[in-house]
């Protein structure tokens, strides 16, 4: 038997629906396509502009970084000049200072070296004046000021003596 639809308009009616359920859901995965791409191209777009921001301030801190580094290392070197012009002098003042006297403080200021010193006895103030009258770099060595202990036997002495252009002690406490 051959079946015969006598409601065609029904069928067509189902068939529109069906259809713009379609066009529905093709209208709307094609909105969300788009709203992501816009999403991305925003989300992109931020990321590069805080990269930009990022290399920036990166490259400000390398060059302070270079710049505090090449500080550094001249304040260094000018250190180690410095260091290597006091030295002998003051090596040449350890080696003359008589056995039991203890160097308090050593500085200079222009050319003239003040030098405060304690012993076990004020006798060994003198052999330490003697002896740095024929240090190398130094002129007119003089006593200052003697102070003795009796209730320990101690002496403190400052001394004074004018340093050689080209020498320098610096200060040392």
């Amino acid at each position: 038997m051959a079946y015969i639809n006598l409601l065609p308009w029904r069928l067509r009616l189902a068939q529109a629906r069906q259809k713009r359920r379609q066009r529905r859901w093709i209208a709307l995965a094609t909105l969300m396509v788009a709203l992501g791409g816009v999403y991305y191209l925003q989300v992109s777009q931020r990321l590069a502009q805080q990269t930009q921001v990022l290399k920036h301030q990166h490259q400000q801190l390398t060059s302070a970084i270079e710049a505090a580094s090449n500080t550094l290392q001249e304040r260094q070197h000018l250190a180690q000049q410095l260091t290597a012009v006091k030295q002998p002098l003051l090596e040449a003042i350890l080696q003359h200072l008589p056995e039991g006297v203890a160097l308090l403080s050593l500085a200079q200021q222009d050319q003239q070296i003040h030098l405060k010193a304690r012993a076990p006895s004020q006798q060994l103030a003198a052999p330490m004046l003697q002896s740095l009258q024929g240090l190398a770099g130094l002129t007119e060595v003089r006593l200052q000021q003697l102070f003795g202990h009796t209730d320990n036997a101690q002496a403190e002495f400052e001394l004074s003596a004018a340093a050689l252009n080209d020498h320098k002690v610096g200060a040392y406490d």
